[in-house]
């Protein structure tokens, strides 16, 4: 970071769990180079309780105000999406720089309008889409850059996430006026700008979305083929509905007995596959008896004797559906199948 002889001085503005858990901590970890010294919220008393936890002088429920008499050289927006445009540009306009969490803006007018308020050499709106930074994924990119990978071709950008119904209870979630979107907007948006920055400019995007479980106006799943300029083609899914859970599968081959490799099962609790973990699992089918000796995960794609052993043997696409077979489908008995090659066990 770049030396100062003051420190930065940093409005935080919404008092919410992002500003808490991860905002505060991160200004803080700056070794003294940046100082919060109000903090703003429409809900004055969340304010002044924020205040109090972090040791800031100053609370509001204004953002003007703050303004005018704070001076601050940054200001850390930590508000719903709604609130994102109309905060951005006061800021701007009062020549404060802007780190913004996402998504930027609620439509492509509402960040035309947000960039019409910047002005050369600043300040500036910046928007939080940290993957894109992190080792890997500068590594990835260099080796990309540099060829010794060789040609991207092939892409996978799967957000696989569980979010309950009372998550959606919070007032401006799952809306799209005040959201703007459902997992495509607000939780795979990470990873998809992480895709971005690897592969390069799209030129072709296939979409679908649908609203499958939850009861809320925006998606709570979308799908899309993507197709890149460089001839790249990507598959993006945003999931709300995918519930983790770990499983067990062991290879019984009369040749030799062997673990499949670690992975996990995608499933969702529609009350017609397994319930476990959040409820009774079911009875051990034989395979899992055969397993005792060397439990591990179960494969992300496995070429068993019977495809029923377990939800995760499927790949993830139709896992769900795998999961509905194998609850309702008697114990698998047989070793292999009669036609597959000797190495495809089960």
């Amino acid at each position: 970071m770049t030396k100062y002889r003051q420190p930065v001085r940093v409005a935080i503005v919404g008092a919410g769990g992002i500003a808490n858990g991860s905002h505060m901590p991160a200004v803080q970890a700056q070794d003294g180079e940046a100082t919060v010294v109000a903090v703003v919220d429409v809900d004055r008393g969340r304010a002044t309780d924020f205040a109090a936890r972090w040791n800031i002088p100053a609370a509001y429920d204004d953002v003007e105000q703050m303004l005018k008499e704070q001076r601050p050289d940054l200001a850390i927006l930590c508000t719903p999406p709604v609130a994102h445009a109309e905060a951005i540009t006061t800021c701007l306009d009062a020549g404060v720089w802007v780190w913004c969490e996402k998504p930027p803006t609620l439509s492509l007018a509402e960040y035309d309008a947000v960039a019409a308020h910047e002005r050369e050499g600043g300040p500036y709106a910046s928007y939080v889409f940290q993957h894109r930074f992190g080792s890997g994924a500068r590594a990835l990119r260099e080796q990309i850059r540099t060829g010794g990978l060789g040609a991207p071709l092939v892409g996978v950008c799967h957000t696989l996430w569980y979010r309950d119904d009372a998550y959606f209870e919070v007032p401006w979630r799952g809306k799209w006026e005040t959201e703007g979107g459902g997992p495509s907007m607000g939780h795979g948006i990470h990873q998809m700008d992480l895709m971005l920055s690897l592969m390069g400019e799209w030129t072709e995007v296939r979409a679908a979305m649908g609203t499958l479980a939850r009861d809320v106006e925006t998606e709570d799943v979308s799908m899309a083929m993507v197709r890149f300029a460089n001839g790249a083609m990507v598959s993006m899914v945003n999931s709300l509905l995918s519930r983790v859970r770990p499983a067990t599968c062991v290879s019984t081959s009369p040749r030799r007995r062997s673990s499949c490799p670690t992975s996990t099962a995608t499933t969702t609790p529609t009350g017609r596959g397994p319930r476990h973990p959040t409820g009774p699992r079911p009875p051990p089918r034989s395979w899992e008896r055969r397993s005792t000796t060397r439990p591990v995960r179960t494969p992300r794609s496995c070429a068993c004797c019977c495809g029923r052993c377990a939800p995760g043997n499927a790949p993830r696409s139709v896992a769900t559906t795998a999961a509905e077979s194998w609850a309702s489908s008697p114990p698998c008995t047989s070793r292999r199948r009669p036609d597959a090659p000797s190495h495809r066990t089960c």
